[in-house]
């Protein structure tokens, strides 16, 4: 609050744009090293409980997670409406398996994590945040590069979530936000399957990232739409992307009723902590402002001809032609 008194010494600031940067005051720090893959920390926020911090963004913290997690999991579930084999893209925290765990009809739930360090730190440092579901019977832990076993794995499951780092054009997750990779990820979809990944930032001064997600998974998908969130730590809003072979409806009376029926037939206690039919509705009204953006959007994200490194951004004429496709 204004004139609060600041009581931290230690900052982990992320740095939005070139010309902003969003900090949060560290308690206590339970530890701190370098992976193979990245720098990880695993601290507490003043404000927000224990987090994890891959590379100086923080990924996910105890005081508000259930506001990220809940959406990424549970509106691919809610579209499908019985999902029993579940993919997880990342994912080494244990949010988004515990979430899945909620639902009756799941039989299994697979995490793939490149950075074994991670899912070990987690597992140690938040139990808030997994709760156990990185133990549970249900869940397999699979220490591999997402790419990798995407391309070997020839099993099919009804949903998969990309729960990755933020995708940034010349970040090095990228690959896995370009078409190529959106290709493959469809062959492990069951016919009537749904995909949702983390799409960035919605803010049109911070990335245009969010619409081009869009768009590539539209030159994939026969459906795919945006869906808004609001997560305190990331100090701003947060898109995630959904898409299906299958048309689905995200707006209307009758929306609200199936989706409230589904949690009662099918999640454990009826009822989640930021998500029912109202809510559901919700996430997919966003601002006319980024509806007009993805809608005029035709940049299709594509790999270079070696399939793994980033390539110039395909135009518009092209993005029209893969949809013909």
């Amino acid at each position: 609050m204004p004139g609060a008194q600041v009581e931290a010494d230690i900052w982990v600031s992320e740095f939005i744009s070139p010309y902003d940067v969003y900090q949060h005051g560290v308690r206590e720090i339970f530890l701190a090293k370098r992976t193979a893959f990245q720098s990880m920390a695993v601290v507490d926020f003043g404000t927000y409980g224990r987090g994890l911090v891959l590379d100086g963004k923080v990924q996910c913290t105890s005081g508000d997670e259930v506001q990220y997690h809940e959406p990424l999991c549970h509106v691919p579930c809610l579209v499908h409406g019985a999902p029993r084999q579940v993919l997880i893209l990342g994912g080494g925290d244990g949010g988004a398996a515990r979430e899945f765990l909620k639902w009756r009809t799941v039989e299994r739930v697979v995490v793939v994590d490149i950075d074994a360090e991670v899912v070990t730190a987690c597992r140690e440092h938040l139990p808030e945040i997994h709760r156990g579901s990185l133990d549970d019977a249900r869940v397999e832990v699979v220490t591999e590069d997402a790419w990798a076993y995407v391309d070997r794995c020839g099993e099919r499951f009804e949903v998969i979530v990309s729960d990755l780092t933020d995708p940034l054009e010349d970040g090095p997750s990228f690959a896995l936000f370009a078409r190529e990779f959106f290709q493959r990820v469809k062959r492990l979809l069951t016919p009537e399957g749904v995909f949702v990944t983390q799409a960035g930032p919605t803010s049109a001064a911070e990335s245009p990232m969010h619409p081009r997600i869009v768009s590539t998974l539209r030159s994939v998908y026969q459906h795919a739409s945006s869906y808004e969130v609001f997560v305190p730590t990331f100090g701003s809003p947060l898109g995630f992307a959904i898409a299906s072979e299958r048309a689905f409806d995200t707006f209307g009376e009758q929306v609200v009723e199936r989706v409230n029926r589904r949690l009662v037939e099918n999640v454990a206690g009826g009822k989640l902590q930021t998500l029912d039919g109202i809510a559901f509705v919700g996430l997919f009204a966003t601002s006319k402002a980024l509806r007009q953006r993805i809608e005029a959007e035709r940049t299709v994200y594509t790999l270079a001809s070696d399939g793994k490194s980033p390539d110039t951004i395909i135009g518009s004429a092209q993005a029209d032609a893969n949809r013909g496709e």
